[in-house]
C-alpha cells in the first residue's frame, strides 16, 4: 500500500530472488503448496506458462506478488499473545495465515465485524451442542416403544427412521368422528386422514379420521424441552453481554483512522480551503486537528484517470521490454505500439489455415465481448483518456465531502457530540437550540464517523 509501480517491482525482485522454491520455504516466508507445484513442475511446460521463454515476464514475480501483496501475511513473532498482520510487500520475515490454526484474537485484524462473526459462530456451536445433549432424554424417549407401540415402526424408510427421534408417530388407526366435516380437512392430506364408511349395524354412512395412537405430551418431556429453551435464553443473553465487551476491547486494540476521523457529507460548495475547516474543528478538540482533506465532485475525472491507468497496466504486459518504456511520452510510446502491432500482424499472416480461420471467425467475436483486445485499441483508449483528462482538469469542481482527522479519539467524539444534529435540522438547514459555534458558514453540517 502506498508503493508506486517501480517500488513494487523492486520489492518483487527481492522477494522472488530471496525465496527458494522448496516445500519448507525460503528466507522471507513460507510458500503455498500450489506455488511449489508450479515452480518445480508446471512452469516448465509451454501450455501452462506461454511466456516461459520471455525474459521480461517472470512467473516467480507473479507468485511473489500473489503471496506477499494479495494474500494476508503475519509476522513470525506474536504481540500480546496474538499475531500481528504484516503490511503488503513487507520484506521482513513473515508467513501466511493458517486456515485452521489462526486464533480468534487475530481475526480482528480484518475488522471488528470479522472477529465478531467467527466468535459468534464458534460460540453458537457450543451452545447448540449443549442444547442437543440436553435433548438426548427426549430423543431416546420418542424413539422408544413407550412412545410409539407400532409393530412396523422399524420397517420404514431411512428418512422416516431418522424422523423417529422426533415426535413423529407411525402408529395410526381409523376412528369414528361425530360431527366432522370434510371441508375442515380440505388439504393435500385429505385422502390420507379423512374418509367415510358404512356402519355394519345401522347401514348409515359415518365419517372416519386417521389419528395417531402415540401418547400425548408428557410432563417429563415438557420439562426437558423447557430446560433446553431456558438454556438457549440464558446462553444467548450472556453471550450478547460478552460480545458487547469483546467489541469494545477489539475496537480499542485495533485503532485505525476511522476512530479519529469525521466525514462532513454536506459541506458548502465553495468551502474548499482546508485551513478554514481546520480552524472550525479545532474548537472541538483540546489538541489540534491533524489532517483535513476536502473531496471535490470530480468523479468523472477520477474515473477517467483510473481507466487510463488500468489500460496502461494492460499495455505494459503486452509490449516487449516494458521496463524501459516511458509511458508519459506519447510519441515514442505510439511508435512502440505501432511496431508491436505490425509485428503481430506479420505473425498472424504466417499462421496455418486453421489459425487464420480462427482469427477471422472466433477472434473478432471475442474482441467484441472484450477479450483479446489488441495493443493498438488499448493505445487509442489511452490517448482518448489523456485528451479527456486535459479537458476535465480545466473545470472548477465544488466541495462534495470533507474528511477531518483528529489528534485523539476524544477529539473526534467531542466533535461528533457537538455536531449531532437531527435529520430534520440538516434537511431544513435550521438548527434548534444549537451553539452558534457548531454552525459552519451558515450550514448545519451532516457529520458521521468514517467507515473502515
Amino acid at each position: 500500500e502506498g508503493l508506486n509501480d517501480d517500488e513494487v517491482d523492486l520489492v518483487l525482485d527481492q522477494l522472488a530472488e530471496a525465496e527458494q522454491t522448496t516445500l519448507i520455504g525460503g528466507v522471507l516466508g513460507k510458500q503455498t503448496w500450489s506455488r511449489y507445484l508450479v515452480d518445480n513442475h508446471l512452469s516448465k511446460y509451454k501450455w501452462y506458462n506461454p511466456n516461459r521463454d520471455n525474459p521480461d515476464i517472470s512467473l516467480a514475480k507473479g507468485w511473489a506478488y500473489f503471496e506477499h501483496f494479495t494474500l494476508p501475511r503475519r509476522f513470525e513473532t506474536k504481540s500480546g499473545g496474538h499475531h500481528v498482520r504484516a503490511p503488503p510487500g513487507e520484506t521482513n520475515e513473515t508467513k501466511l495465515y493458517s486456515a485452521f490454526r489462526t486464533p480468534q484474537s487475530s481475526l480482528s485484524d480484518w475488522g471488528i465485524g470479522m472477529g465478531m462473526y467467527f466468535s459468534t459462530l464458534s460460540s453458537f456451536v457450543v451452545i447448540l451442542l449443549l442444547a442437543g445433549i440436553l435433548s438426548i432424554p427426549n430423543i431416546l424417549y420418542y424413539s422408544s416403544d413407550k412412545y410409539d407401540t407400532s409393530s412396523n415402526r422399524h420397517e420404514i424408510s431411512s428418512l422416516m427412521r431418522v424422523l423417529q427421534f422426533s415426535t413423529i408417530c407411525t402408529s395410526r388407526e381409523w376412528v369414528k368422528c361425530e360431527g366432522c366435516d370434510k371441508e375442515a380437512w380440505n388439504n393435500v392430506f385429505t385422502e390420507s386422514y379423512y374418509g367415510t364408511a358404512t356402519d355394519a349395524l345401522t347401514g348409515e354412512i359415518v365419517t372416519l379420521i386417521n389419528r395417531t395412537t402415540c401418547l400425548p405430551a408428557q410432563f417429563t418431556q415438557g420439562m426437558w424441552n423447557f430446560g433446553v429453551l431456558l438454556l438457549l435464553i440464558v446462553s444467548i443473553t450472556m453471550y450478547n453481554i460478552y460480545l458487547s465487551k469483546l467489541e469494545v476491547r477489539w475496537d480499542e486494540d485495533n485503532t485505525s483512522a476511522p476512530d479519529y476521523s469525521v466525514i462532513v457529507m454536506n459541506p458548502p460548495k465553495s468551502a474548499k480551503d482546508p485551513e478554514e475547516w481546520k480552524s472550525f474543528f479545532d474548537t472541538f478538540s483540546d489538541k489540534q486537528v491533524t489532517l483535513v482533506t476536502v473531496a471535490l465532485g470530480n468523479d468523472e475525472l477520477l474515473n477517467t484517470i483510473v481507466a487510463k491507468r488500468r489500460d496502461i497496466k494492460i499495455l505494459r504486459g503486452m509490449l516487449p521490454k516494458a521496463k524501459g518504456i516511458n509511458f508519459s511520452d506519447e510519441e515514442s510510446l505510439g511508435n512502440i505500439v505501432l511496431n508491436e502491432h505490425n509485428r503481430r500482424i506479420a505473425e498472424e499472416m504466417e499462421r496455418s489455415c486453421l489459425g487464420k480461420l480462427f482469427g477471422m471467425t472466433i477472434t473478432p467475436l471475442l474482441r467484441v465481448l472484450g477479450f483479446g483486445v489488441t495493443e493498438n485499441v488499448i493505445w487509442e483508449r489511452v490517448k482518448a483518456a489523456n485528451a479527456k483528462i486535459k479537458d476535465l482538469e480545466q473545470k472548477e469542481y465544488d466541495a462534495s465531502a470533507v474528511f477531518v482527522t483528529f489528534e485523539t479519539e476524544q477529539g473526534q467524539r467531542t466533535a461528533m457530540e457537538a455536531l449531532n444534529f437531527s435529520q430534520a435540522e440538516i434537511l431544513t438547514n435550521t438548527p434548534i437550540n444549537a451553539d452558534p459555534s457548531a454552525i459552519f458558514q451558515g450550514t448545519v453540517l451532516n457529520c458521521c464517523e468514517a467507515a473502515d
